[in-house]
């Protein structure tokens, strides 16, 4: 063999050493990246998502390095009459246990930030061993919606609502400890008059985010007069002076370090498409009183999201407002409202960013139309998915209880609704939705 071609070897053997190497960097790359991603999913405290509820002020010089996070908001989880009963279509198993994971499958992928929150509508496994299960017109919800919820990943619950009352303050606090045992952060429910007034701070990526929650409705007088004046904070969103008591919060949370805030609201008129004009009021003088994003509830169907200019730290800014967000999963189709918009709901995501000076700006968002789909087996119905709407548009699926066009209209009406305040996302366009489970 020449000089030559032994050199021409030597190098071959070089590149292929250096090809071995470039490969199993790379194939390892993407294992550690699948088993991240997993990893998030199966605990959400890889969100870096720690409550600090009595946060002290924090330097300049810690608010000035940089820092980026995703937070996603969705609407309310609702297993109404007609996704319960004696047997949840598609999610009640053999001895009494339930599994919900399949009515997020389409979804759950989509459903991966840093913070992300939905509203349960009701109480959950009050008694233990999900003993005494009901539905409607008090709500007390199997015990594995939690886990499944995290699971999807979601990172904390929502409870300021009018059936967090369903069953006293027995009720309440045992939903809050059932949530806080399943790894989730919870909004909204008090033991004391002392804790109300604790900041709710929450460190995402290194932002305090500061969160607070209120409602307008209690359905009557169903909690217990020793806990009556404190277990959820209440206001009248037809009066714009109410404003004054939730901007008592933002000011508590402003003054323990918060640099980005989220007003939790559940109020308005169940199945109306707009807002009342109070509502309206009370949206801009929280956004201008310091709110960053208002995560709106309670109508069971979608109301307009706005986009509202106001003043932080000595400049114009943009802050989103979105008055009600749907049912993110419900069943709520015997009532036969217009368009059965009470199957339609959205996820809104946004992104935030710690600037040098300090401030916090929403940089990009968007939002995802989604729809509850019931499916049916010889005439009966047996189980249910929360898809994406602009595949449904895109590749319609055999649909027993509405017309043709019903997922293309569905998507108009929503999209037209919700405006150009963020995009919309394009999440599963061309991904065909399953016919049957």
């Amino acid at each position: 063999m020449s000089k030559n071609k032994s050199n021409q070897k030597s190098y071959i053997v070089v590149y292929f050493a250096i090809f071995l190497v470039v490969a199993v960097i790379a194939i390892a790359g993407i294992i550690f990246g699948i088993v991240k991603h997993n990893q998030k999913k199966d605990n959400p405290d890889t969100a870096k998502t720690e409550v600090v509820q009595e946060a002290e002020k924090e330097t300049d010089e810690g608010k000035s390095q940089t820092a980026t996070a995703k937070i996603q908001m969705a609407g309310d989880v609702l297993l109404h009459q007609t996704t319960a009963g004696d047997t949840v279509p598609g999610a009640a198993k053999a001895g009494g246990t339930y599994d919900f994971h399949k009515y997020f499958s389409e979804i759950d992928e989509y459903i991966d930030a840093d913070m992300a929150l939905c509203d349960i509508e009701g109480t959950v496994d009050i008694y233990g061993g999900d003993k005494d299960l009901a539905y409607y017109p008090t709500f007390n919800i199997p015990h594995e919606i939690l886990p499944c919820l995290k699971d999807i990943g979601f990172t904390g619950i929502v409870t300021a609502n009018n059936h967090i009352w369903d069953y006293g303050s027995t009720g309440a606090y045992a939903t809050v400890d059932n949530i806080k045992k399943e790894g989730l952060l919870e909004f909204g429910t008090y033991k004391s008059a002392a804790d109300t007034k604790k900041p709710y701070i929450v460190d995402v990526n290194g932002i305090k985010v500061g969160v607070l929650a209120w409602t307008d409705s209690t359905n009557g007088s169903y909690m217990d007069e020793e806990h009556i004046d404190f277990i959820t904070k209440t206001f009248n969103s037809d009066d714009v002076s109410s404003a004054d008591k939730i901007l008592e919060d933002v000011n508590i949370l402003k003054d323990n370090g918060a640099e980005f805030i989220i007003a939790c609201i559940h109020w308005g008129v169940e199945y109306q498409d707009e807002p009342g004009d109070a509502q309206r009021q009370i949206a801009k003088k929280l956004i201008d009183g310091g709110v960053d994003f208002l995560m709106g509830n309670h109508p069971h169907c979608l109301q307009p999201m706005e986009k509202v200019s106001t003043g932080r730290n000595g400049k114009t800014v943009d802050r989103y407002v979105t008055y009600a967000l749907g049912n993110f999963i419900g069943d709520q189709i015997v009532l036969a409202k217009e368009g059965l918009k009470t199957q339609q709901a959205a996820v809104v995501t946004i992104n935030i960013q710690r600037n040098e000076d300090g401030s916090v700006d929403i940089t990009s968002g968007e939002y995802l139309p989604v729809l509850t789909h019931a499916y049916y087996k010889d005439g009966v119905k047996n189980d249910y998915k929360v898809l994406p709407m602009l595949s449904l548009k895109n590749h319609p699926i055999p649909c027993a209880y509405a017309s043709e066009s019903y997922f293309s209209d569905s998507y108009a009406r929503v999209t037209k609704l919700l405006g150009d305040a963020l995009p919309v996302s394009d999440y599963a366009a061309d991904k065909q939705m399953p016919e049957n489970t």
